[in-house]
């Protein structure tokens, strides 16, 4: 069992062992476990250190995509322990931002691990998409800016939409205001009967995204 605290890690390979807490506070190497090692706890201190270390994870996963299935899964596996570890560490320490880069990172992992498993091209299709969704940039569900910003731009794609079946009858500012209302379930100023099925869907969307945004809201309350 071992404790290491308060260095500059520089690369590191953990096999056959145990690893009770590695602390870096600057910056960090290449951490990598292997034949069973496991690693229970791992903070870094550093933001951009941190960033620097999970481009160094994505660009290692990249690599190994391109190798065989045996490989590609020990890199997604390896990489989910070290996030479960840190994420254990960040929660225990307080640390939520630091906390909900992990879990961003780990759910992009677990869709990935999801695609690597499935010889199904359409289930891979889907993970892959779950990937970027839940796991990627958008991080729906973690942070409030990332869902914010998905809901702005959905309803400015369903205000395209609107302007692009109703160019003639309506303007832009015009179509934006009834997809706003719409997503937020207010009653439109202007019913159009033809588009009717188009506004009850993005009704629907608007209720399961404020219904997100809200659980975003006492997530980070509740913390």
């Amino acid at each position: 069992m071992t404790d290491c605290r308060d260095g500059n890690i520089g690369d590191v390979v953990i096999n056959n062992s145990k690893v009770e807490y590695i602390r870096i506070n600057h910056k960090v190497g290449n951490i990598s476990l292997g034949n069973g090692a496991t690693l229970e706890r791992f903070s870094i201190e550093k933001e951009h250190a941190f960033k620097e270390f999970t481009k160094t994870l994505k660009e290692k996963r990249r690599a190994a995509s391109k190798g065989t299935f045996s490989e590609k899964m020990a890199e997604a596996q390896c990489q989910k322990s070290l996030f479960l570890a840190a994420l254990s560490q960040y929660e225990s320490d307080h640390k939520f931002d630091e906390a909900d880069l992990c879990l961003v990172n780990l759910r992009s992992i677990e869709c990935a691990i999801k695609c690597i498993e499935s010889k199904n091209i359409f289930i891979r299709l889907y993970h892959f998409s779950e990937k970027f969704i839940v796991g990627g940039a958008l991080g729906w569900g973690v942070k409030i800016s990332n869902t914010l910003s998905t809901s702005v731009i959905m309803m400015l794609v369903f205000a395209a939409i609107f302007y692009y079946r109703l160019s003639d009858e309506r303007s832009l500012l015009g179509c934006v205001k009834v997809s706003i209302e719409n997503f937020f379930n207010l009653n439109s100023s202007e019913i159009i009967p033809r588009l009717a099925n188009l506004d009850l869907l993005e009704q629907v969307v608007g209720i399961i995204m404020l219904t997100i945004f809200t659980g975003v809201i006492v997530r980070k309350i509740i913390k």
